[in-house]
């Protein structure tokens, strides 16, 4: 088993209401405690302060702000795509993109590089992002570092199916988890009020729990 500095992981959990995808701990041998406690890679530590100086530049701005338009540029940048429109097309996901890059393939869909997490596990590339199903026998609790998705929207809901199936789109969103306890997670993520915001994620002894 691949060690933490190794290797992150994601997961999808499909629960009653909203599902919830979440970057966690493969090594469960790892101790569980108070976030500060416990030790943060170096390639961890450089995602987490990426997020929080955009957390930082984002302070007083919404998208439709002249002073928002480079930083969108450079998150589509991280996708490969030229600036969008922010009141038309969705930039969560290149925010992730560009916050985990050299951690995430990037993709302008939650759904895309979930399902790139799930390849390169299944194809045993080391380093970076690794796809799992929380209920999965080993997945340890929820800590910085990690990324939760949940579905957008009613209707489709997602559901870890949909990463397995590596087909067709998917609404999602997720945020950057910058710390937690076994019973909430504090996180950053893009397009949350039309802006970059800090969010927060009921758990459940460390997993994500129905938001619902």
């Amino acid at each position: 088993m691949a060690t933490r500095t190794e290797q992150l992981i994601v997961g999808l959990a499909a629960a009653v209401g909203t599902a919830l995808l979440v970057f966690a701990r493969k090594h469960s041998e790892e101790p569980i405690g108070p976030e500060s406690l416990l030790p943060v890679p170096e390639r961890v530590r450089h995602v987490l302060m990426r997020a929080k100086g955009e957390l930082a530049n984002w302070r007083g701005l919404t998208e439709t702000s002249v002073a928002a338009r480079p930083l969108l540029a450079k998150y589509w940048a991280a996708v490969g795509m030229d600036p969008q429109d922010p009141a038309a097309v969705p930039w969560s996901a290149a925010f992730i993109s560009y916050l985990a890059l050299g951690e995430l393939e990037p993709s302008a869909s939650h759904i895309g590089y979930a399902r790139a997490a799930l390849r390169a596990r299944l194809n045993g590339i080391p380093g970076g992002y690794w796809a799992y199903a929380p209920g999965e026998s080993g997945v340890a609790p929820v800590r910085a570092g990690d990324i939760l998705l949940r579905s957008r929207g009613d209707e489709p809901r997602a559901t870890w199916r949909d990463v397995e199936s590596d087909t067709g789109f998917v609404p999602s969103h997720g945020d950057l988890v910058m710390g937690a306890t076994l019973a909430q997670a504090l996180a950053i993520g893009g397009n949350v009020g039309n802006a970059v915001a800090e969010t927060s994620c009921r758990l459940q002894s460390g997993m994500p729990a129905d938001r619902s």
